[in-house]
Protein backbone atom coordinates (compact mmCIF):
# COMPACT_ATOMS: atom_id res chain seq x y z
CA UNK A 1 0.00 0.00 0.00
CA UNK A 2 1.65 3.41 -0.88
CA UNK A 3 1.91 5.12 1.90
CA UNK A 4 0.43 8.19 0.82
CA UNK A 5 -2.42 6.11 0.28
CA UNK A 6 -2.56 4.98 3.44
CA UNK A 7 -2.43 8.75 5.37
CA UNK A 8 -5.42 9.92 3.11
CA UNK A 9 -7.68 6.40 3.34
CA UNK A 10 -6.95 7.18 7.04
CA UNK A 11 -8.21 10.64 7.11
CA UNK A 12 -10.89 10.71 4.92
CA UNK A 13 -12.49 7.20 6.55
CA UNK A 14 -13.26 8.68 9.39
CA UNK A 15 -14.58 12.15 8.34
CA UNK A 16 -16.92 10.07 5.30
CA UNK A 17 -18.48 7.96 7.90
CA UNK A 18 -19.51 10.71 9.98
CA UNK A 19 -20.69 13.16 7.07
CA UNK A 20 -22.44 10.48 5.01
CA UNK A 21 -22.98 7.72 7.02
CA UNK A 22 -20.72 5.68 5.12
CA UNK A 23 -21.84 1.75 5.13
CA UNK A 24 -20.25 -1.25 3.80
CA UNK A 25 -20.66 -4.87 4.13
CA UNK A 26 -18.11 -7.29 5.41
CA UNK A 27 -14.99 -7.73 3.49
CA UNK A 28 -15.19 -11.75 4.06
CA UNK A 29 -15.79 -12.21 0.47
CA UNK A 30 -12.93 -9.84 -0.86
CA UNK A 31 -9.65 -12.23 -1.17
CA UNK A 32 -6.46 -10.86 0.78
CA UNK A 33 -4.31 -11.21 -1.95
CA UNK A 34 -4.19 -12.26 -6.06
CA UNK A 35 -5.58 -10.00 -9.00
CA UNK A 36 -8.48 -8.14 -8.59
CA UNK A 37 -10.42 -6.09 -10.98
CA UNK A 38 -12.91 -3.83 -9.66
CA UNK A 39 -15.43 -1.62 -11.26
CA UNK A 40 -18.25 0.57 -9.96
CA UNK A 41 -20.81 3.59 -11.09
CA UNK A 42 -19.81 6.79 -11.22
CA UNK A 43 -21.96 9.84 -9.73
CA UNK A 44 -19.75 11.81 -7.96
CA UNK A 45 -16.85 13.85 -7.45
CA UNK A 46 -16.10 11.77 -4.36
CA UNK A 47 -16.53 8.21 -5.71
CA UNK A 48 -13.14 7.45 -5.77
CA UNK A 49 -12.63 8.06 -2.17
CA UNK A 50 -15.68 6.61 -1.28
CA UNK A 51 -14.80 3.22 -2.93
CA UNK A 52 -10.96 3.78 -1.38
CA UNK A 53 -12.66 4.23 2.12
CA UNK A 54 -14.76 1.48 1.84
CA UNK A 55 -12.58 -1.34 -0.26
CA UNK A 56 -10.46 -3.46 2.61
CA UNK A 57 -7.72 -3.33 0.25
CA UNK A 58 -5.46 -0.78 -1.64
CA UNK A 59 -7.05 0.65 -4.98
CA UNK A 60 -5.12 1.93 -8.17
CA UNK A 61 -7.68 3.79 -10.03
CA UNK A 62 -7.87 4.42 -13.75
CA UNK A 63 -7.57 8.57 -13.85
CA UNK A 64 -7.89 10.63 -17.24
CA UNK A 65 -4.42 12.14 -18.34
CA UNK A 66 -6.47 15.72 -17.55
CA UNK A 67 -6.27 14.93 -13.84
CA UNK A 68 -2.55 14.42 -14.10
CA UNK A 69 -1.74 18.47 -14.21
CA UNK A 70 1.56 19.59 -13.63
CA UNK A 71 2.56 20.30 -10.35
CA UNK A 72 1.99 18.93 -7.08
CA UNK A 73 -1.80 17.32 -8.72
CA UNK A 74 0.65 15.45 -11.07
CA UNK A 75 2.36 14.33 -8.38
CA UNK A 76 -0.21 13.73 -5.95
CA UNK A 77 -1.90 11.32 -8.06
CA UNK A 78 1.23 9.47 -8.97
CA UNK A 79 1.39 9.17 -5.13
CA UNK A 80 -1.89 7.36 -4.82
CA UNK A 81 -0.59 5.10 -7.28
CA UNK A 82 -3.13 5.85 -9.99
CA UNK A 83 -3.25 4.82 -13.51
CA UNK A 84 -3.14 7.62 -16.38
CA UNK A 85 -5.26 6.95 -18.81
CA UNK A 86 -4.98 8.88 -22.38
CA UNK A 87 -9.00 9.67 -23.35
CA UNK A 88 -10.05 9.33 -26.79
CA UNK A 89 -7.49 7.50 -28.42
CA UNK A 90 -5.89 4.15 -27.76
CA UNK A 91 -3.54 4.02 -24.76
CA UNK A 92 -1.28 0.84 -25.05
CA UNK A 93 1.13 1.95 -21.88
CA UNK A 94 -1.90 2.60 -19.62
CA UNK A 95 -3.09 -1.35 -20.71
CA UNK A 96 0.67 -2.13 -19.67
CA UNK A 97 0.40 -0.94 -16.12
CA UNK A 98 -2.61 -2.52 -15.68
CA UNK A 99 -1.63 -5.85 -16.79
CA UNK A 100 1.19 -5.41 -14.57
CA UNK A 101 -0.38 -4.39 -11.36
CA UNK A 102 -2.42 -7.65 -11.84
CA UNK A 103 -0.08 -9.77 -12.58
CA UNK A 104 1.78 -8.14 -8.92
CA UNK A 105 -1.26 -9.29 -7.25
CA UNK A 106 -2.51 -5.38 -7.11
CA UNK A 107 -6.22 -4.35 -7.36
CA UNK A 108 -6.86 -2.00 -10.79
CA UNK A 109 -10.29 0.20 -10.18
CA UNK A 110 -12.43 1.59 -12.61
CA UNK A 111 -15.19 3.41 -13.68
CA UNK A 112 -16.80 1.74 -16.62
CA UNK A 113 -19.05 4.73 -17.63
CA UNK A 114 -15.81 7.06 -17.98
CA UNK A 115 -17.39 10.03 -16.84
CA UNK A 116 -19.70 11.23 -13.83
CA UNK A 117 -23.46 11.11 -14.38
CA UNK A 118 -25.45 14.16 -15.47
CA UNK A 119 -28.62 13.17 -13.82
CA UNK A 120 -27.60 10.12 -11.33
CA UNK A 121 -28.98 7.47 -14.49
CA UNK A 122 -26.50 4.66 -15.90
CA UNK A 123 -24.63 5.59 -19.09
CA UNK A 124 -23.38 3.58 -21.56
CA UNK A 125 -20.63 1.55 -20.70
CA UNK A 126 -17.32 2.75 -22.82
CA UNK A 127 -16.45 -0.34 -25.35
CA UNK A 128 -13.01 -0.70 -24.36
CA UNK A 129 -13.97 -1.31 -20.84
CA UNK A 130 -15.20 -5.11 -21.96
CA UNK A 131 -12.15 -5.34 -23.91
CA UNK A 132 -9.38 -5.09 -21.02
CA UNK A 133 -10.81 -6.94 -18.48
CA UNK A 134 -11.54 -9.82 -20.58
CA UNK A 135 -8.06 -9.63 -21.57
CA UNK A 136 -6.88 -8.96 -17.92
CA UNK A 137 -8.17 -12.61 -17.09
CA UNK A 138 -8.36 -11.49 -13.52
CA UNK A 139 -11.52 -11.93 -11.07
CA UNK A 140 -14.18 -8.98 -11.19
CA UNK A 141 -16.23 -7.11 -8.17
CA UNK A 142 -18.68 -4.96 -9.05
CA UNK A 143 -19.38 -2.28 -6.59
CA UNK A 144 -22.40 -0.44 -6.12
CA UNK A 145 -22.13 3.33 -4.88
CA UNK A 146 -25.86 4.30 -3.89
CA UNK A 147 -26.58 7.56 -2.96
CA UNK A 148 -22.84 9.47 -3.91
CA UNK A 149 -25.43 11.44 -6.76
CA UNK A 150 -27.22 13.13 -4.30
CA UNK A 151 -23.89 14.01 -1.72
CA UNK A 152 -22.07 15.82 -4.65
CA UNK A 153 -23.44 15.89 -8.22
CA UNK A 154 -21.72 16.41 -11.33
CA UNK A 155 -23.44 20.01 -11.50
CA UNK A 156 -22.92 20.88 -7.90
CA UNK A 157 -21.07 23.37 -6.48
CA UNK A 158 -20.49 21.84 -3.44
CA UNK A 159 -20.74 19.15 -0.20
CA UNK A 160 -24.31 17.76 0.77
CA UNK A 161 -25.38 15.62 3.24
CA UNK A 162 -26.77 12.13 1.90
CA UNK A 163 -26.49 8.64 3.03
CA UNK A 164 -23.96 6.74 0.67
CA UNK A 165 -23.90 3.14 0.84
CA UNK A 166 -21.48 0.75 -0.81
CA UNK A 167 -22.43 -2.93 -1.80
CA UNK A 168 -20.02 -5.41 -3.51
CA UNK A 169 -20.40 -9.30 -3.86
CA UNK A 170 -18.13 -11.82 -4.38
CA UNK A 171 -15.17 -12.05 -6.98
CA UNK A 172 -16.68 -13.29 -10.43
CA UNK A 173 -14.73 -14.79 -13.37
CA UNK A 174 -14.49 -12.35 -16.14
CA UNK A 175 -15.38 -14.41 -19.48
CA UNK A 176 -15.54 -12.96 -22.50
CA UNK A 177 -15.70 -9.62 -23.73
CA UNK A 178 -19.36 -9.94 -24.41
CA UNK A 179 -20.36 -11.34 -21.18
CA UNK A 180 -18.47 -9.04 -19.35
CA UNK A 181 -20.19 -6.17 -21.65
CA UNK A 182 -23.87 -7.70 -20.17
CA UNK A 183 -22.46 -8.39 -16.39
CA UNK A 184 -21.43 -4.94 -15.98
CA UNK A 185 -24.63 -3.27 -17.18
CA UNK A 186 -26.62 -5.48 -14.86
CA UNK A 187 -24.21 -5.11 -12.10
CA UNK A 188 -23.58 -1.62 -12.36
CA UNK A 189 -27.85 -0.67 -12.77
CA UNK A 190 -28.52 1.64 -10.02
CA UNK A 191 -31.55 3.77 -9.64
CA UNK A 192 -31.27 6.56 -6.94
CA UNK A 193 -34.66 7.67 -6.49
CA UNK A 194 -35.74 10.46 -9.04
CA UNK A 195 -33.84 11.12 -12.52
CA UNK A 196 -32.27 14.41 -11.21
CA UNK A 197 -32.09 16.39 -8.00
CA UNK A 198 -31.47 19.17 -9.88
CA UNK A 199 -33.69 22.01 -9.87
CA UNK A 200 -34.04 24.53 -12.81
CA UNK A 201 -36.01 27.69 -13.14
CA UNK A 202 -38.38 28.16 -15.84
CA UNK A 203 -35.71 30.15 -17.94
CA UNK A 204 -34.07 27.01 -18.04
CA UNK A 205 -37.27 24.83 -19.35
CA UNK A 206 -37.68 27.31 -22.06
CA UNK A 207 -34.15 26.64 -23.41
CA UNK A 208 -34.78 23.14 -22.57
CA UNK A 209 -37.73 22.10 -24.46
CA UNK A 210 -36.59 22.64 -28.18
CA UNK A 211 -39.87 22.42 -29.43
CA UNK A 212 -43.45 22.30 -27.93
CA UNK A 213 -45.28 19.30 -26.78
CA UNK A 214 -48.30 20.24 -28.14
CA UNK A 215 -48.15 21.41 -31.53
CA UNK A 216 -44.24 20.66 -32.19
CA UNK A 217 -43.25 24.21 -33.25
CA UNK A 218 -39.53 24.47 -32.98
CA UNK A 219 -37.86 27.27 -30.56
CA UNK A 220 -41.39 28.44 -29.52
CA UNK A 221 -41.00 27.02 -26.00
CA UNK A 222 -40.79 30.54 -23.10
CA UNK A 223 -40.08 30.05 -19.26
CA UNK A 224 -41.43 33.35 -16.54
CA UNK A 225 -39.72 33.69 -13.27
CA UNK A 226 -43.09 32.64 -11.44
CA UNK A 227 -42.91 28.84 -12.88
CA UNK A 228 -45.43 29.60 -16.44
CA UNK A 229 -44.11 28.07 -19.24
CA UNK A 230 -45.90 29.09 -22.35
CA UNK A 231 -45.70 28.33 -26.29
CA UNK A 232 -44.97 31.30 -28.90
CA UNK A 233 -47.35 29.22 -31.40
CA UNK A 234 -50.10 27.63 -30.37
CA UNK A 235 -50.48 29.33 -26.68
CA UNK A 236 -50.18 25.88 -24.70
CA UNK A 237 -49.16 26.97 -21.40
CA UNK A 238 -47.81 24.60 -18.51
CA UNK A 239 -46.62 24.57 -15.12
CA UNK A 240 -43.16 24.12 -13.39
CA UNK A 241 -43.35 22.19 -10.19
CA UNK A 242 -40.51 22.06 -7.51
CA UNK A 243 -37.88 22.93 -9.90
CA UNK A 244 -38.23 19.24 -11.88
CA UNK A 245 -41.49 18.59 -12.77
CA UNK A 246 -43.85 19.94 -15.54
CA UNK A 247 -47.62 20.06 -15.94
CA UNK A 248 -48.37 20.99 -19.77
CA UNK A 249 -51.31 21.15 -21.25
CA UNK A 250 -53.20 19.08 -18.43
CA UNK A 251 -50.76 16.62 -18.51
CA UNK A 252 -48.13 15.28 -16.28
CA UNK A 253 -46.77 16.02 -13.89
CA UNK A 254 -43.56 14.57 -15.56
CA UNK A 255 -39.97 14.65 -14.72
CA UNK A 256 -38.30 17.33 -17.21
CA UNK A 257 -35.98 14.67 -18.60
CA UNK A 258 -39.02 12.75 -19.57
CA UNK A 259 -40.16 15.95 -21.53
CA UNK A 260 -36.97 16.51 -23.09
CA UNK A 261 -37.05 13.05 -24.44
CA UNK A 262 -39.88 13.32 -26.67
CA UNK A 263 -39.71 16.60 -27.93
CA UNK A 264 -36.09 16.19 -28.58
CA UNK A 265 -35.09 17.18 -32.43
CA UNK A 266 -34.59 14.00 -35.07
CA UNK A 267 -31.32 14.27 -37.31
CA UNK A 268 -33.86 15.08 -39.92
CA UNK A 269 -35.20 17.90 -38.26
CA UNK A 270 -31.56 19.21 -37.07
CA UNK A 271 -30.58 19.87 -40.45
CA UNK A 272 -33.63 21.52 -41.82
CA UNK A 273 -32.84 23.87 -39.32
CA UNK A 274 -30.03 24.96 -41.54
CA UNK A 275 -31.30 27.53 -44.45
CA UNK A 276 -31.35 26.43 -47.35
CA UNK A 277 -28.19 26.92 -50.08
CA UNK A 278 -24.49 26.89 -49.50
CA UNK A 279 -23.55 26.43 -45.85
CA UNK A 280 -22.45 29.26 -44.19
CA UNK A 281 -19.48 30.50 -42.25
CA UNK A 282 -21.00 29.76 -38.88
CA UNK A 283 -18.89 31.90 -36.06
CA UNK A 284 -19.05 31.01 -31.72
CA UNK A 285 -17.49 33.23 -29.60
CA UNK A 286 -16.18 30.76 -26.82
CA UNK A 287 -15.12 31.69 -22.89
CA UNK A 288 -12.37 29.26 -23.08
CA UNK A 289 -10.42 27.01 -25.95
CA UNK A 290 -7.95 24.44 -24.72
CA UNK A 291 -5.97 21.77 -26.79
CA UNK A 292 -3.23 18.75 -26.01
CA UNK A 293 -2.20 15.71 -27.46
CA UNK A 294 -2.84 11.96 -25.88
CA UNK A 295 0.30 12.10 -24.51
CA UNK A 296 -0.07 15.98 -21.96
CA UNK A 297 -2.94 17.46 -20.06
CA UNK A 298 -5.09 19.88 -22.10
CA UNK A 299 -3.41 23.65 -22.29
CA UNK A 300 -5.74 26.65 -22.22
CA UNK A 301 -5.32 28.49 -25.03
CA UNK A 302 -7.74 31.37 -23.14
CA UNK A 303 -10.77 32.76 -25.13
CA UNK A 304 -11.54 32.60 -29.01
CA UNK A 305 -13.88 31.62 -31.70
CA UNK A 306 -14.86 28.63 -33.85
CA UNK A 307 -15.38 28.81 -37.41
CA UNK A 308 -18.05 26.11 -38.44
CA UNK A 309 -17.25 25.81 -42.41
CA UNK A 310 -18.42 23.38 -44.64
CA UNK A 311 -15.25 21.52 -44.78
CA UNK A 312 -13.64 21.77 -41.54
CA UNK A 313 -13.60 23.20 -37.99
CA UNK A 314 -11.31 26.20 -37.23
CA UNK A 315 -10.42 27.22 -33.95
CA UNK A 316 -8.55 30.60 -32.66
CA UNK A 317 -7.65 32.52 -29.81
CA UNK A 318 -5.01 35.17 -29.23
CA UNK A 319 -1.89 33.95 -31.24
CA UNK A 320 -3.00 30.50 -31.75
CA UNK A 321 -4.83 28.61 -34.37
CA UNK A 322 -6.15 25.30 -35.06
CA UNK A 323 -7.93 23.92 -38.58
CA UNK A 324 -9.46 20.68 -38.41
CA UNK A 325 -10.77 18.81 -41.41
CA UNK A 326 -14.43 17.21 -41.12
CA UNK A 327 -12.50 13.99 -42.18
CA UNK A 328 -9.94 13.65 -39.37
CA UNK A 329 -12.69 14.00 -36.58
CA UNK A 330 -12.56 10.69 -34.75
CA UNK A 331 -15.47 11.61 -31.77
CA UNK A 332 -17.21 14.41 -30.36
CA UNK A 333 -18.85 14.64 -26.94
CA UNK A 334 -21.62 17.44 -26.01
CA UNK A 335 -21.74 17.88 -22.33
CA UNK A 336 -25.00 19.66 -20.76
CA UNK A 337 -25.22 23.16 -22.85
CA UNK A 338 -21.85 24.81 -22.33
CA UNK A 339 -18.96 22.05 -22.66
CA UNK A 340 -17.74 20.29 -26.25
CA UNK A 341 -14.89 17.87 -26.32
CA UNK A 342 -13.41 16.96 -30.05
CA UNK A 343 -10.74 14.08 -30.86
CA UNK A 344 -8.83 13.81 -33.77
CA UNK A 345 -6.12 10.68 -34.22
CA UNK A 346 -3.74 12.75 -32.34
CA UNK A 347 -4.95 15.84 -30.05
CA UNK A 348 -7.78 16.41 -28.32
CA UNK A 349 -10.04 20.02 -28.29
CA UNK A 350 -12.01 21.38 -25.56
CA UNK A 351 -14.50 24.30 -25.94
CA UNK A 352 -16.50 25.86 -23.42
CA UNK A 353 -19.24 28.68 -23.45
CA UNK A 354 -21.22 30.12 -21.07
CA UNK A 355 -24.14 27.93 -19.66
CA UNK A 356 -27.65 28.59 -20.69
CA UNK A 357 -26.07 30.23 -24.29
CA UNK A 358 -28.44 30.07 -26.84
CA UNK A 359 -28.99 27.13 -28.52
CA UNK A 360 -27.83 27.90 -32.25
CA UNK A 361 -24.19 26.93 -31.38
CA UNK A 362 -24.95 23.16 -30.54
CA UNK A 363 -27.93 22.86 -33.63
CA UNK A 364 -25.41 24.02 -35.69
CA UNK A 365 -22.78 21.71 -34.79
CA UNK A 366 -25.11 18.48 -34.50
CA UNK A 367 -26.25 19.20 -38.06
CA UNK A 368 -23.07 19.28 -39.35
CA UNK A 369 -21.82 16.28 -37.95
CA UNK A 370 -24.98 14.36 -38.98
CA UNK A 371 -24.04 15.56 -42.47
CA UNK A 372 -21.05 13.98 -42.30
CA UNK A 373 -21.14 10.69 -40.83
CA UNK A 374 -19.14 11.83 -37.88
CA UNK A 375 -20.06 10.19 -34.28
CA UNK A 376 -20.73 12.04 -31.63
CA UNK A 377 -22.53 11.47 -27.90
CA UNK A 378 -24.16 13.62 -25.37
CA UNK A 379 -22.83 13.05 -22.00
Amino acid sequence: MPLLYRIVRGLIRPLLRAWCGLRHPPSDSIPASGPLVVVANHRSYLDAFLLAAAFPRPVHFIASAEAFRPGLQRLFMRRLGCIRLRRWVPDPQAIRNVLTILKAGGVVGIFPEGERSWDGSPAPILPGVPRLIALAGAPVVAVRLKGSYRLWPRWGRSLRHAAVDVEWGAPQAPGSEAEVRIALVEALATHPGAPSDRRRSAEDVGRLLWRCPSCGGINGVRGERDGRVYCLHCGARGTLLDGSHLVWSGEGPHSLRHWARRVALTVDERQRLAPPGPEPVRRWPFLRLASGSGDAPLRRRGRGEALLTPRALILRSEGWRAFVPAETIRSVTVEGSHKIQLATPDRIYELRYRRGSPRGPRAHLEAWLDSRDILYRRA
